[in-house]
Parts: structure tokens; C-alpha cells; sequence
């Protein structure tokens, strides 16, 4: 949603195609989607991210594997060079999970972000762009699934997260000088890292050829029908 993908899918007695963009349209209910129940999705296309375009996602969840997210993020921004005034924003797409029965686009926050300088006063730790976000995402109480507070606390850092990522690599990549970068503390710039470096996990499972299965189920079975030899030296007593 944050990046403009689309499906391409395939149905019907007639083997029809069409493109499904995935928008705010595509989440139609909690678990549904816009696909009809005979069709298929064969293709996904992602756009490439253009110059100065940056995108970055994030998920918190209990557990580092395997399991659904509390809140997931993903964002998208697309940058402009104003020499010697900054980088302004040209355009942005902020996209959240676990925020409502679907996912969802903080369309307000975005259209204010529209033409936005990316600086220290907007995006920086503490800017009342984070409190706005929150408002825009507000949870009602109770809620389900509980943990109110703190999942609307996470979308706020998350997007934090974003803006030093996108500053960090706008910092790396841009060698032209186009225009003035944001200057991070060292404090800062470690919200781009992980504190915990997630390995990608594997496994091995050994299957063995028939001939060795029936020879390993053979010798079992030759082992459960032979008799030690102390068996034959038992003294039976018949009444």
C-alpha cells in the first residue's frame, strides 16, 4: 500500500487477467481483500523507488520469528533538492498494521507533509508531528487486543525510525552536494540499527535411501526376536 504495488491476477471459466493496484480500496474487511473467490494471484509487480526516493518497513511483535505483528509500518518518501535551503518532501506514503480492522493510510499526516522541509524541527525527536500521528491513529479504549497505549506509541517511533534511516541514507548516497543534510546525533543515528542482528535461520533434515530403511527396520526386527543367551540358563519351576 505504502509503495504502490499491484497484483495481477487471473479468474473465471475464461482464464480473464487484470491488475488489482493494492490502495485503500484493496483491504475491503478484517481478513478480506478485493479479489473475487475464483481468482488467483499470479504476478505481484513492485515499482522501483526513484531518485531520492526511500522506502523502509518495520515490525514489532512478541516473538522474532514466526508470529503476527502488533504494529507494522511501512513508508515511503520521495525527496527534492532546494539548493542551499534543504530537501524538501515531493511526496510520502505512510501505511500502518494492527491500527484497525485493515490496513490503514494516515492521510492526514501525509497531506501535511506535502512540501515539508526535512529538518530537525519536523521530524526530530519530540516534533508535534508525532503527536499528530497518534491523534490520527488513536485507539479507542478498551480495544481489542489490548496494549492501547503502547501500540500507538510504536507507529510514533516508527516513523521516527524512518526519518533518521531516510536522513542516514540521504547522507550516504547524495555526494553531490545537492543541498544541506540534517546533522544527527550519534544518539539519533542509532535508531537506524537493530540492538538485536537477526541471523536467518536453517535446518537440516537427513532422509535415508529404501534400501537403508529396510535394512535398519529388518535388524530391529531380528533384535526383538533374539533371545539372550542367560535366557536359556533360567531355572523355570513347573507346579
Amino acid at each position: 500500500m505504502a509503495i504502490g504495488a499491484s497484483l495481477v491476477v487471473i479468474g473465471g471459466k475464461k482464464r480473464y487477467r487484470r491488475v488489482v493496484p493494492i490502495d485503500r480500496k484493496f483491504f475491503v474487511g478484517y481478513r478480506r481483500v478485493a479479489l473475487k473467490p475464483d481468482e488467483v494471484v499470479l504476478a505481484v509487480h513492485i515499482p522501483l523507488t526513484r531518485r531520492h526516493e526511500y522506502v523502509m518497513a518495520y515490525k514489532q511483535a512478541r516473538r522474532r520469528e514466526d508470529d503476527i505483528a502488533i504494529v507494522n509500518g511501512a513508508f515511503r518518501v520521495l525527496l527534492e533538492p532546494r539548493r542551499g535551503d534543504g530537501w524538501y518532501v515531493k511526496d510520502c506514503a505512510l501505511a500502518f498494521g494492527g491500527m484497525a480492522a485493515t490496513t490503514i493510510r494516515a492521510e492526514k499526516l501525509e497531506s501535511s507533509l506535502m512540501g515539508t522541509r526535512l529538518d530537525l524541527k519536523t521530524f526530530g525527536e519530540g516534533a508535534s508531528m508525532y503527536d499528530r500521528l497518534v491523534n490520527e491513529l488513536k485507539l479507542p479504549d478498551p480495544v481489542p487486543g489490548g496494549q492501547r497505549e503502547f501500540r500507538m506509541t510504536l507507529c510514533a517511533s516508527m516513523l521516527y525510525k524512518f526519518f533518521v534511516h531516510t536522513v542516514e541514507s540521504l547522507r550516504q548516497e547524495s555526494s553531490e552536494n545537492l543541498a544541506s543534510v540534517p546533522v544527527l546525533e550519534t544518539r539519533e543515528r542509532s535508531a537506524r540499527f537493530a540492538l538485536l542482528h537477526e541471523h536467518v535461520t536453517s535446518g537440516t533434515q537427513c532422509y535415508g535411501t529404501l534400501l537403508h530403511d529396510l535394512s535398519l527396520l529388518l535388524s530391529i526386527y531380528i533384535r526383538r526376536n533374539t533371545y539372550h543367551r542367560l535366557n536359556a540358563q533360567q531355572v523355570r519351576t513347573q507346579l
